[in-house]
């Protein structure tokens, strides 16, 4: 096997570059894709759907050819420049946002969903594999951790200057500059114009990344097919399904919850979408800071003490312990309550956030790192984040028949997803831990 020492022809200054940049990326992927929770009540009132149709929207819309399409992405990025790749990706998903903005019907904003969720699925299996190669094996928990605050930032941001942005739009009563397209936006449509071209930021800065020597590979410069890759799971599928099941559950929690609890403050307790969107956007925001950065720097320090098994640990505390707070903060009365507890579950479900991909880089080699990253996403993009808001608002439709239900439904939904969370989790550990015996050999 080649050297695990990681790029030794950049300076930590570059080398930081590259994760802030990623990390930039991740935070407009995530605003692309998690502001629409935010504007549930607007579209749903000019469309004319229901809770269902709109879940489809937050969920299925934007993951099925975001998981269908990581696959061919992800075996790309174990052989090709990864940084193209990426800001390819970008360039789609941001027009695609644009494209949201001015959709006028509901399968127009479907189908303009369907592909920002294609340009987003160039981003996590390249960015992974990147950072597996600009970072040394001790320091990429705490990489992956600066990266995957991307998502924390994506969730807060959009949440909290999205409900303020939606609460200036609606009282000014949108934007009257004389463009005609433009001045007869809707203000939920102008919000994602304004994402979509914002997004080009993040395009620029990655023009200045390079693509570094890959590291760590099992079998030299020889690239393994496809059908290799797959041998290679098949033999090892004990350990992947384990992660598979663990992460698919928790993503129908913290997705179910990130997209409906917006609305629960709005039906339930009266709340304006700014006032939902600035609470609970802050609550988001600095749980999953602190979790995602905590985590980072307790798995690299408890692997440099010997505990190989340090990330796999990580992962099952955030959920055995963390996750069951999503289940009890819709049931409370006082919505401040709701608020606490949301940001405790917030914290443990980044311990697991970035727990996940630190367990899958270390156990997997070189050679199937973008393709694995792009498996595992396919089945919990498709089965939990995809699936997480479909089972809440289903549960609102068909069981409870009532919108001001969706506490109840967002619990229920919680439960399920917790209790298939821990029996992952708990399977895993003796898999994982052989995982790195051979990969050490």
């Amino acid at each position: 096997m080649s050297s695990e020492a990681g790029s030794s022809d950049h300076s930590k200054q570059y080398q930081w570059y590259v994760i802030v940049t990623l990390m930039i990326g991740y935070l407009f992927a995530f605003l692309d894709r998690t502001m629409i929770g935010l504007m549930v009540g607007p579209i749903q009132a000019d469309l004319k759907i229901n809770d269902t149709e709109m879940s489809l929207l937050m969920g299925l819309a934007f993951t099925l050819l975001y998981s269908i399409a990581a696959v061919p992405v992800g075996y790309l990025a174990d052989r090709w420049n990864r940084v193209r790749i990426i800001n390819y990706g970008a360039i789609l998903w941001c027009l695609m946002t644009v494209a949201c903005g001015l959709s006028s019907t509901y399968w127009q904003l479907f189908a303009a969903r369907l592909f920002v969720g294609l340009g987003e699925a160039t981003l996590s299996p390249a960015a992974n594999s990147l950072i597996s190669d600009y970072f040394k094996p001790q320091e990429r928990a705490k990489a992956l951790s600066i990266y995957n605050l991307g998502i924390a930032g994506g969730a807060g941001l959009s949440l909290v200057l999205g409900g303020q942005l939606i609460a200036m739009l609606t009282a000014s009563g949108g934007i009257n500059w004389g463009v005609p397209i433009v001045d007869d936006l809707a203000p939920w449509q102008i919000v994602f114009v304004f994402l979509g071209l914002s997004g080009l930021v993040f395009v620029a800065m990655m023009s200045a990344v390079k693509e570094p020597v890959r590291t760590g590979r099992m079998s030299g410069d020889t690239q393994w097919t496809f059908a290799q890759t797959l041998t290679y799971f098949r033999h090892n599928y004990k350990f992947y399904a384990a992660l598979c099941l663990t992460m698919t559950m928790l993503s129908i929690v913290t997705f179910g919850a990130l997209a409906w609890i917006p609305s629960f403050f709005v039906r339930i307790h009266g709340w304006s979408p700014a006032q939902a969107g600035l609470y609970y956007g802050i609550a988001s925001l600095i749980a999953s800071v602190i979790g995602m950065i905590f985590s980072g720097w307790w798995i690299d320090r408890r692997r440099a003490k010997g505990e190989k098994d340090a990330a796999w640990r990580a992962l099952a505390f955030g959920i055995i312990f963390f996750v069951p707070f999503y289940v009890a903060a819709p049931l409370f009365s006082t919505p401040w309550i709701t608020i606490m507890l949301l940001g405790i579950g917030v914290f443990g479900a980044s311990l697991a956030t970035i727990a996940s991909p630190t367990v899958l880089m270390t156990a997997t080699p070189n050679e199937a790192r973008g393709t694995s990253i792009a498996l595992i996403y396919l089945i919990i993009n498709l089965l939990g984040s995809g699936f997480g808001p479909t089972l809440v608002a289903l549960l609102n439709d068909f069981v409870f028949q009532d919108p001001k239900a969706v506490g109840w439904s967002i619990s229920i939904a919680s439960i399920i997803g917790y209790v298939g969370a821990v029996i992952g989790v708990s399977l895993g550990l003796s898999q994982y831990r052989k995982r790195l015996e051979a990969m050490a050999e």
